[in-house]
């Protein structure tokens, strides 16, 4: 019985951590880009040293940038001025 409901917790950890790795790495991925052009840029060309994004949840936080990497990446292929406001 005991073995029954830790086999069946231990499948249901496994399905959760994928489920997480399956929208995490991806989101992380995509985003990297966007990490490292923020990081590049801190204090210079209207970006604030510290982002309010840094205060939401993690994955709040994960989301909101890959939003702001997108609109950065729209920016880059149009040539366009990104107009990201909320950081």
């Amino acid at each position: 019985m005991i073995t029954t409901i830790f086999t069946i917790a231990g499948f249901a950890c496994l399905i959760g951590a994928g489920i997480g790795v399956l929208i995490a790495v991806p989101l992380v991925v995509y985003s990297f880009p966007y990490y490292c052009w923020l990081g590049w840029n801190q204090g210079t060309k209207g970006i604030p040293k510290k982002q309010p994004s840094d205060k939401l949840p993690p994955f709040k936080a994960m989301a909101h940038n890959a939003k702001n990497a997108t609109k950065l990446y729209k920016s880059w292929i149009t040539k366009q001025p990104h107009g990201i406001t909320n950081w």
